[in-house]
Parts: C-alpha cells; structure tokens; sequence
C-alpha cells in the first residue's frame, strides 16, 4: 500500500476503535486513564485519526476489541479502493519477492 492509502487504513482502524469504545459506553476520560493522556488528546487522536500503535492496543485491550481484526479490516478496505493498476503492481513485487517474475 502507499503512504496515502497507508494513512487512510490507520485513520480507518482508529476510527473503528472509537465506535466500539462508544458502543462499549467507555469514556474518553477512562480511554485516557489506559494510555497515561489526558481526555483531551484522546478526543483529537479520534479527531485527527492517528495514534500511537500501543495507545491503539491499549485502548482496544480496554473495549475488548480484537486490535489485529480491526487493522486487517481497515487495510483491507482500503485495499479494495485502490485502482485496479495500483493493485497489479503490488502483485508484480510480491512475485518478485518470491523469486518469479510474470511478464
């Protein structure tokens, strides 16, 4: 994935976070406690959608959620909005990773 797509993924995955601490009815005063911030920064990293990966896996710890269903989830959707182009290349480095070349 490039950078953009990169970036959409993790504001995907952080705003799938808030709505599962907002479905779990977990404040952004006990979100903030987990991770050592304040209520604040908590409410402009759901804002700005990027937060730091440990703040992610504790707050996610804290909702019960499944961090690594949520990334692969957000990476996947953004895979599929990704130009049919974009995607053929990607496939043409894994190949090459492999050893194989298609032509």
């Amino acid at each position: 994935m490039k950078s953009e797509s990169s970036y959409r993924a993790a504001a995907r995955a952080v705003a799938t976070l808030e709505k599962s601490a907002r479905a779990e009815a977990i404040s952004f005063k006990s979100q903030a406690k987990a991770i050592g911030k304040r209520r604040q920064t908590v409410s402009r990293k759901y804002r700005t959608g990027d937060m730091l990966m440990s703040e992610f896996l504790a707050i996610a710890s804290q909702v019960g959620a499944d961090p690594s269903a949520i990334i692969a989830d957000a990476v996947n959707t953004e895979k599929k909005k990704m130009p049919a182009a974009a995607t053929a290349g990607e496939e043409t480095r894994k190949d090459n990773k492999n050893g194989s070349q298609q032509q």
